[in-house]
């Protein structure tokens, strides 16, 4: 008899089992099973956040939305509408999966540190308590906890940049190199957002309403130019609001408005009537003669040629002032 266990006999395959991940209720192909499952994952990828900040000097409880004060370090400028009613349908569906993060006030409130795009989806669904990590924190820790809550949903270069100029100027660390090793970023990110701050006060206003407008990639080229030509930079930043113009383009057109500028066409003037042949007119280095109906423009240029000759061309040169 053959034995069973052979050299070279073929090893059964070995199939792995994982246990798939869990379905909230709802019809999975709804919106609002798509929400539920995404808002499920997410709570997942920030999960870490949680762990990190429950130690003994804090406390996870219920407290009231009315004792909650938004975040003066919140980065963010502009929050989507559509996005926060999104998520509290979510919210509404599953609940909230993530707890918002508060720091206590001497006068018992609460100042929001992270987390504010939940804080807003629960207020959009009247609930009057909200899950919340209490943590004493001052405020050189606040601003960066602030930055580092909105990690997950992409702020502007220009909100970073607003961010990382007030940290430097309020917070412990007083140096690119500092702020970049508290966050856990490369030092050249922190140096080209910041670059949008040396932009001019007009176009920061600018920016403050369409945050996305101008990135950390272009900011140098449009302080370049606005150092040398303010108001043409300045304009064209109003109209890439207006006519929703993207940056390379725009710098092309302050570059072809530079250049006009610089290289101006001289005007033309009126044209001058010339009694019994036609209108003369100069336009920069043109001279043009238009003859009128029953005179020959073949003749009238063999009679311009022939006095053309007994002209002293030395007389007619452009005189340069020293």
């Amino acid at each position: 008899m053959k034995s069973e266990d052979y050299p070279g006999k073929p090893k059964p395959a070995v199939i792995g089992l994982r246990k798939p991940a869990e379905i909230p209720a709802g019809a999975p192909s709804s919106a609002k099973g798509r929400a539920a499952m995404l808002e499920k994952l997410d709570a997942k990828n920030v999960e870490p956040l949680i762990g990190e900040l429950i130690t003994n000097d804090q406390a996870l409880q219920e407290i009231q939305l009315s004792l909650i004060d938004v975040s003066p370090y919140q980065p963010r400028m502009v929050f989507d509408a559509v996005a926060i009613s999104q998520l509290a349908e979510s919210i509404g569906e599953i609940g909230l999966g993530k707890p918002i993060l508060v720091r206590p006030l001497p006068n018992g409130r609460y100042e929001l540190v992270g987390g504010e795009r939940r804080w807003r989806a629960i207020t959009i669904l009247g609930w009057d308590t909200i899950s919340a990590v209490i943590k004493p924190m001052n405020d050189d820790m606040a601003m960066l906890l602030a930055l580092a809550d909105n990690e997950h949903e992409q702020l502007t270069d220009y909100e970073l940049a607003r961010s990382y100029d007030r940290y430097l100027k309020n917070g412990n660390d007083k140096s690119q190199s500092a702020i970049a090793r508290r966050l856990g970023i490369n030092r050249s990110v922190v140096s080209r957002c910041l670059d949008l701050m040396k932009l001019t006060p007009a176009i920061r206003e600018v920016l403050d309403q369409h945050p996305g407008l101008i990135t950390a990639n272009y900011a140098k080229k449009f302080v370049e130019l606005a150092g040398k030509h303010q108001h043409i930079v300045e304009r064209q930043v109003l109209s890439m609001v207006d006519k929703g113009t993207k940056q390379e383009q725009a710098l092309r057109q302050i570059a072809q408005k530079i250049s006009a500028c610089s290289n101006p066409v001289a005007p033309a003037f009126a044209p001058r009537a010339v009694v019994g042949i036609g209108t003369m007119k100069l336009s920069g280095q043109k001279l043009e003669l238009k003859c009128q109906d029953g005179i020959n423009p073949n003749l009238v240029m063999e009679q311009f040629e022939e006095f053309l000759k007994t002209v002293d061309p030395t007389k007619l040169s452009v005189v340069v002032e020293s």
